[in-house]
């Protein structure tokens, strides 16, 4: 699952897959989360990560347009 902020370029788009992600920041919850940069090949993975603590600053930081989420495992690219 990926989510963007409603303004993004890739909101209106049914599918996504990471390497539609590639080059953009991707929020990463360091304590609960599993989204890693592991998910992408190491020639292609997104621009940085921010890391947040929480879920609540994980959701801030993709409405506010800094950074997408992935979610779960990796079932394609």
């Amino acid at each position: 699952m990926a989510v963007v902020a409603a303004d993004c370029d890739l909101a209106a788009r049914e599918h996504l897959a990471l390497a539609d992600l590639v080059g953009r920041p991707i929020a990463v919850n360091t304590v609960a989360g599993t989204t890693t940069l592991d998910l992408w090949p190491a020639a292609a993975r997104p621009a940085e990560t921010i890391e947040v603590t929480n879920t609540d600053d994980w959701l801030t930081v993709i409405a506010a347009g800094r950074g997408e989420l992935v979610a779960g495992d990796r079932t394609e690219g």
